[in-house]
């Protein structure tokens, strides 16, 4: 014979002390909690998409506005360095022009180039004895009629001959 209790359960003769085993809970359903539907389940994703590309988005700009600058940077550290080389560059020349200028002052002294002339050369001092006068003009008139005849003569004029003479 089996009482039941809604607690205990005993089962067997109840004259001896009983084993009392509690009975084993009903199992009471709690009302689940419906789940997000379908279309809130792409809502939730598309919005985590969305904050995911957002974020990935930013860190590649800032790498990229980061890669902008560091080569912006390199190229103006190029520059710099260019700038450097041709200030050197110009710092040297002037330094050679200055040399330049002050050897044509010495070369332009006359007395100077009368030494070297008589000196090293060799060279004798003219007389005005020897001077040998002669009319230039007469020179230029005779190589300005030169050219003239030459400049008559035209590329057809000169076919012209060749064909019908």
């Amino acid at each position: 014979m089996v009482v039941e209790n809604r607690k205990n359960r005993v089962s067997g003769n109840t004259a001896l002390a009983s084993q009392v085993n509690p009975l084993p809970r009903e199992r009471v359903k709690t009302p689940t909690k419906q789940g997000p539907s379908k279309e809130e389940l792409r809502k939730i994703r598309k919005q985590k998409i969305a904050k995911f590309l957002k974020l990935n988005g930013s860190i590649v700009a800032a790498g990229l506005v980061g890669a902008i600058i560091v080569s912006r940077y390199s190229a103006i550290y190029s520059n710099q360095k260019e700038i450097i080389v041709l200030q050197e560059q110009i710092q040297t020349l002037t330094e050679e022009s200055e040399d330049l200028r002050i050897k044509l002052l010495k070369f332009n002294n006359f007395s100077y180039i009368e030494e070297v002339a008589t000196k090293e050369l060799k060279m004798i001092e003219p007389k005005s004895t020897n001077a040998i006068y002669c009319d230039i003009n007469a020179i230029k008139e005779i190589a300005t009629s030169s050219t003239n005849e030459e400049k008559g003569v035209s590329l057809l004029s000169k076919i012209k001959n060749l064909l019908f003479n």
